[in-house]
């Protein structure tokens, strides 16, 4: 299907509010003994530290995987340096203000039960490095590239490696207790306040002029689950669709053709005789709500995360 030129600013739009989504901290309320989530202070003995006398120790069967959360602060103090980056001459409204909620945060990173760094494991908030690019007079194009750099650059920094499996034995075995064979140093006070720096650094600001925590959030795992790097109920992660619509903005540019689902997706034009609203429209909600409408199976997450009513209704509605 031939690409539209109205395509590229709605993929370009769709790419950078995706990056300068703000990725949400856990919380701290979580009363569930194999996962502790906690905020330190400087100084404070880690979870992870020999000499704290609270230390999460691993068992014969468990180990303990801990996720550090760098820069975590209100996400209304992040959402103001972004704005004031984007648009400077424009502020956010009281309501806007009171409409977001919880904490936000620049950097995290994993460590195994002794507080070295698991390869790889590092992931900077895309907003953060967007926000780093406008200041710098750059666009928005590579933040992908730069996410990359970030990880090779700390994996070099805190010296980690990963080592590789010697046979083929190894590779394809499914059983194995995971074993974190990096060189690396034990994460400590003064390797988390160089960290810290920098990534308050990349966007001009530093300890003394913007005061954020460090949170650490402690998962007990099974040890012989091979992939350690990160607990599925942190939100630990930028946009997933940040490399897809990096890749369809290329394929916009070299006038290469899109499938019929996202052409029309796409498509600037839309049918609003057809539309339904289910929030204004009581008989509409009620209409989608039907038990004839009631799809066989769930929506894909954990139970305890059920759809909203007006959620259930536009997903009955769609299957």
């Amino acid at each position: 299907m031939k690409i539209k030129s109205h395509y590229l600013p709605v993929l370009l739009f769709w790419r950078d509010v995706e990056i300068f989504d703000i990725p949400t901290a856990p919380t701290i309320d979580k009363k569930d003994e194999k996962v502790i989530n906690r905020f330190f202070t400087k100084g404070q003995p880690l979870p992870w530290a020999t000499d704290n006398p609270e230390r999460l120790s691993p068992d014969d069967n468990y180990t303990w995987v801990h996720t550090v959360f760098i820069g975590v602060a209100k996400k209304k103090r992040w959402a103001e340096i972004v704005l004031k980056t984007v648009a400077p001459n424009k502020s956010l409204s009281m309501d806007e203000l009171e409409r977001i909620s919880k904490n936000g945060w620049l950097a995290a990173f994993t460590v195994d039960e002794a507080g070295r760094p698991i390869a790889e494991s590092l992931m900077p908030a895309s907003f953060a490095l967007g926000v780093a690019r406008l200041q710098q007079g750059k666009g928005l194009d590579g933040i992908n590239e730069d996410i990359d750099k970030a990880i090779r650059d700390f994996d070099e920094r805190r010296q980690v490696t990963e080592k590789q499996p010697d046979n083929e034995e190894q590779c394809a075995g499914d059983t194995s207790e995971f074993q974190n064979e990096s060189q690396a140093k034990a994460i400590d006070w003064t390797a988390l306040q160089e960290e810290s720096d920098m990534a308050l650094a990349q966007l001009g600001l530093s300890a003394d002029t913007f005061s954020c925590r460090l949170l650490v959030g402690s998962v007990k795992r099974f040890k012989k689950t091979k992939e350690l790097k990160q607990d599925g109920d942190n939100d630990y992660l930028n946009s997933f669709y940040l490399n897809d619509l990096d890749r369809l903005i290329d394929m916009t540019l070299s006038g290469k053709a899109f499938g019929p689902a996202l052409a029309t997706y796409l498509n600037g034009q839309i049918d609003n005789s057809k539309r339904l609203d289910v929030l204004g429209d009581h008989a509409a909600m009620n209409a989608c709500l039907s038990p004839e409408k009631l799809p066989a199976g769930r929506w894909p997450a954990k139970s305890s995360h059920h759809l909203m009513l007006a959620q259930q209704a536009v997903v009955s509605e769609i299957v």
